[in-house]
């Protein structure tokens, strides 16, 4: 059975079709069984992954495919032979793939790097800002909220993690003390005294403020 219909001069035509897995009729657009050999077979996708299923051998899609794991979890999965020559690692998805990406394949070591500064600071930067500043403040005002992890020595520098090289900035401080010590690190050099004075100074002020003191 052929249904027609006219819409502002254009002709539809929807033609019924028997579903291959459930045998129920549907209808579908006489153009996309022009394009596709497969729309035009199954009612639904439930119906079509179940016929999928069914398929053994080479027509079956994971014919061939051999076992490799993620490179983010390290989970088992199945590819296509000819991709092991084409992409260097393999994810499960696209999840694994983005966090990867995200900690290992930045700044200059992304295809699509221009240059200027990076934002990355190590894969346990993370951590180690849960572990030691859930509840903490601002070493220079005491604020609470809207906080930056500061590294005294900046972090392109050094790659220096250490608590001894952290210390919690709100927004505003952040800003002004990067403006003012940056340069004037980068030119003296001596990372082990700025960081051993700097870090002095900012600590006397925080440990102030955690005691409920006052900075004058």
């Amino acid at each position: 059975m052929m249904m027609v219909f006219a819409c502002k001069g254009t002709i539809i035509v929807k033609v019924n079709r028997k579903c291959k897995t459930c045998g129920k009729i549907f209808q579908v657009y006489q153009s996309s069984l022009d394009k596709s050999n497969t729309s035009g077979n199954f009612c639904c996708r439930k119906c079509y992954n179940a016929y999928l299923k069914t398929l053994t051998g080479e027509k079956n899609k994971s014919f061939k495919r051999v076992k490799v794991h993620c490179t983010n979890r390290g989970k088992e999965i199945l590819i296509i032979p000819s991709k092991l020559n084409v992409y260097k690692n393999s994810f499960c998805c696209r999840k694994c793939k983005y966090k990867y990406h995200h900690y290992y394949i930045e700044g200059n070591k992304n295809c699509n790097w221009k240059g200027g500064s990076s934002k990355y600071r190590g894969p346990d930067f993370g951590q180690i800002k849960k572990d030691n500043f859930q509840h903490c403040c601002c070493a220079l005002c005491g604020k609470k909220t809207m906080l930056n992890i500061h590294h005294i020595i900046p972090y392109r520098l050094t790659q220096d993690n250490s608590l001894e090289n952290l210390i919690p900035l709100c927004r505003k401080h952040h800003k002004i003390v990067e403006s003012y010590f940056t340069k004037y690190l980068e030119n003296f050099g001596d990372f082990e005294t700025s960081k051993f004075v700097l870090g002095n100074i900012y600590q006397t002020y925080y440990l102030a403020h955690l005691a409920g003191g006052k900075n004058k």
